[in-house]
């Protein structure tokens, strides 16, 4: 919050993740937290979306922006009829509550033409480019 009122700039350049298992633990706790993330003005991304743990009726009342499809749901969509009727299905729920998606683990060209096909708002993955881990100077490993 000093860093969001320090930086007037920062917070609508900001999305703020929470797990989905995360938030489910204490769905009052992260209710309050995505509430005052969002009111700085950043966006708030329900991440793993589709593992399992969120009801529908939380999921309405849950203050958030986005919704991380699982990457379980996103790969392999080709081969599996099972993922591809999943990822429909959670970009569906999505839409219908007005939140924008982001597909995780995009592996193919493949991959990246259905999911575009499917309605994702978002897709990420190794198809774009692999994670870079850089040592931060004068840190210890």
């Amino acid at each position: 919050e000093a860093m969001a009122h320090q930086h007037n700039d920062m917070p609508n350049r900001l999305i703020v993740e929470i797990t989905e298992t995360a938030a489910m633990r204490d769905v009052a706790e992260a209710a309050r937290f995505a509430s005052r993330v969002r009111a700085l003005g950043a966006r708030v991304a329900l991440d793993d979306f589709g593992a399992g743990y969120t009801s529908f009726s939380q999921l309405k009342d849950f203050p958030i922006d986005m919704v991380k499809i699982d990457g379980r749901f996103t790969q392999k969509l080709t081969e599996s009829h099972e993922n591809a009727v999943l990822l429909r299905a959670l970009l569906q729920l999505a839409k219908g509550f007005a939140l924008q998606t982001v597909a995780e683990c995009a592996e193919t060209a493949d991959d990246v033409a259905v999911l575009t096909q499917a309605g994702a708002t978002y897709i990420q993955g190794h198809y774009y480019g692999r994670r870079v881990l850089q040592r931060t100077p004068g840190v210890a490993s």
